[in-house]
């Protein structure tokens, strides 16, 4: 008589069958926690941090989904991987994440080191790894990248770092939101569960 809830039908259904569309793809189960922090929020600056392995990527990942989908192509969306080895990783996790082109998203994925200059500015600017820029330049990324945030432009601005080695965010007061779950672990836990299941449907 114990039936399972919508959301955990949903966990289970993309556990068994997840989205592989590239290898290695990082699973899409987040904690329940890590749902509030994925919402797009316009006019938003915020900051993340956590050790390694607690889901910097993948909450970032979301949240620039969820950010695209509230601004229905009106607005450009900068992605900036902090470690330059991670571009290519962060672009084929969105695509896979949500099935359609960057180019349909409104999503352009660089390095800083790597940037064209800009056509036009962008709505939102997402930045990964942010540990590993300097502060100097995050000021120009936000002069020259990211509309002017005032109440009149509907702009987002969020930066995932390492615990260990935070930076200074300009324009973004106050103190980091904390990441603490082990992501591999609760993902291995998963993964072990959907052994068992597999093998009990095999009998």
């Amino acid at each position: 008589n114990d039936y399972l809830t919508d959301n955990e039908t949903k966990e289970i259904k993309q556990t068994l069958n997840p989205n592989t569309n590239i290898q290695n793809y990082i699973q899409k189960s987040i904690p329940r926690d890590y749902e509030e922090k994925t919402k797009s929020l316009a006019q938003s600056k915020q900051k993340f941090k956590g050790p390694d392995n607690s889901g910097k990527t993948l909450l970032l990942t979301k949240r620039i989904i969820n950010c695209a989908n509230r601004l229905k192509g009106s607005g450009r969306i900068l992605v900036i991987a902090g470690n330059i080895s991670k571009v290519n990783i962060l672009k084929d996790i969105i695509t896979a994440e949500d099935g359609r082109s960057l180019q349909e998203l409104g999503i352009e994925v660089s390095s800083f080191q790597e940037l064209a200059p800009p056509k036009e500015k962008y709505l939102a600017l997402f930045i990964d790894d942010g540990h590993y820029l300097k502060t100097e330049w995050y000021n120009y990324l936000l002069n020259y990248y990211l509309v002017e945030m005032t109440d009149d432009n509907n702009y987002e601005y969020v930066v995932m770092a390492d615990e260990e080695n935070l930076p200074h965010v300009p324009k973004i007061h106050g103190p980091f939101r904390t990441l603490k779950y082990d992501i591999n672990h609760i993902h291995k836990m998963l993964s072990d569960s959907r052994e068992i299941f597999l093998s009990i449907l095999g009998n």
